[in-house]
């Protein structure tokens, strides 16, 4: 049996009404739990609105916008980064009987795909989701930029970006000769 995720929000499908507002806020300790699973020093804030709509064959559409606050590390120094978000999300669901209709609606490169309906749809799962994806990986204190790392053994001049540049060594035999 799965566990329960740490922001569950199960909304039976059979008490699902076309257009019913679904909306949730996460707990103090939903909030330590996401962070622990998203590895971030701390969410601060995870909410969501959403509705659910008929769609397809049997299933149904659940569309809304989740908000979060996070603080995350910077790439850079490592210091708290505070970072919100406010990131819309859509996801289709199916009688597992009719996956492959459900399938046949999409285009076959779209990112997304219907998902076998079970006997409750977790918005709180998807919001999670859905902000975790959102998350930025490489968050960056504001003003501080990576000015790179120049390092060689002694005596050695470390090697810049330029001189990795695959020709380089073709433009330098080029000035050589005397021709442009």
């Amino acid at each position: 049996m799965p566990e329960k995720p740490e922001f569950s929000h199960p909304v039976p499908v059979a008490s699902l009404e076309a257009g019913d507002a679904v909306c949730d806020e996460a707990d103090e300790a939903a909030l330590v739990a996401l962070a622990r699973r998203f590895d971030v020093p701390a969410v601060r804030a995870l909410s969501f609105v959403a509705k659910a709509e008929p769609w397809g064959p049997g299933g149904w559409r659940v569309s809304g916008v989740v908000d979060a606050a996070f603080t995350q590390s910077c790439v850079v120094t490592l210091e708290p980064v505070d970072t919100a978000l406010s990131e819309p999300f859509e996801r289709f669901f199916a009688p597992p009987a009719r996956m492959a209709e459900a399938e046949a609606l999409f285009h076959p490169d779209a990112e997304e795909a219907p998902e076998p309906l079970a006997e409750a749809i977790d918005f709180g799962e998807i919001a999670a989701e859905t902000a975790a994806l959102a998350l930025d990986p490489y968050p960056r204190k504001a003003g501080v930029d990576f000015e790179g790392a120049l390092t060689a053994p002694p005596g050695v001049a470390p090697m810049t970006d330029e001189d990795a540049r695959p020709f380089a060594g073709l433009a330098a035999l080029r000035g050589r000769d005397g021709s442009t």
